[in-house]
């Protein structure tokens, strides 16, 4: 078992004595030459040099890092976590009665790895959406929204992605269904066609992307804990 905090709206798991940014919708990577490969319950996983990421993501989480761990390892496992701050490899600490099918895809992404994506129920309309623990917010694509759904249209949410482009989204709020629970969700609208989020998405023909607001356990969604099962293609959640 490890542990994990949420710094800066980003999940950090301390594995090998360095932290590291849990990131499903990434590739893993190291920031430094004398780490190439990560060991994780004992299972040792090759990690690829990423130096010129160091000064960007360390801006964004506010905090020194030793890389990311990202969909190439995640998909080799599960891992779940939990309200007390537990992180595992495995679903051992989490209660599986309560699952939505996701679907485990290859896409044309940065990542060029397997992502998380599952189907969420949005304005009566049946949504694809990517599961990205590395994304601040959520994404929705614009034409997914009547004008009327907007709120606050002058309010910018702020993101970057991992090139230090900074993404400027208008804030609304819309209803969505996950699993057995309904839920309000707070989208951003890129401004950006060519912002990754928007490239992420049109690439594995999504509508939204739904980000880690929604993993953090005083969100609408994940109360007490989650997991993702790759195997068995299942998002598990418990409230």
């Amino acid at each position: 078992m490890y542990y994990y905090k949420f710094e800066n709206g980003h999940c950090i798991v301390e594995i090998g004595g360095y932290k590291w940014m849990i990131d499903t919708g990434a590739p893993s990577f190291s920031f430094h030459n004398n780490i190439t490969n990560v060991v994780i319950d004992g299972v040792t996983y090759k990690i690829n040099l990423r130096p010129d990421y160091k000064a960007t993501v360390e801006k964004t989480v506010g905090i020194p890092l030793a890389g990311i761990i990202g969909c190439d390892i995640l998909s080799k496992t599960s891992f779940s976590m939990n309200a007390e701050g537990d992180f595992c490899f495995g679903l051992d600490y989490i209660s599986t009665d309560n699952y939505i099918d996701v679907e485990i895809k290859t896409g044309v992404l940065e990542a060029k790895n397997n992502t998380i994506l599952g189907n969420v129920n949005l304005n009566e309309s049946i949504v694809k959406v990517l599961f990205d623990t590395g994304a601040y917010i959520n994404y929705i694509n614009s034409g997914l929204v009547n004008p009327s759904q907007y709120q606050n249209q002058d309010y910018e949410l702020i993101d970057y992605d991992f090139v230090g482009n900074v993404i400027f989204s208008k804030k609304h709020l819309t209803i969505g269904k996950l699993g057995k629970k309904a839920y309000k969700i707070l989208f951003g609208i890129p401004k950006d066609s060519y912002s990754s989020p928007m490239r992420n998405m049109n690439a594995l023909g999504c509508g939204a992307v739904i980000g880690l607001y929604n993993f953090e356990f005083n969100s609408p969604i994940f109360f007490e804990c989650f997991g993702i099962d790759y195997k068995n293609k299942k998002l598990y959640i418990s409230w």
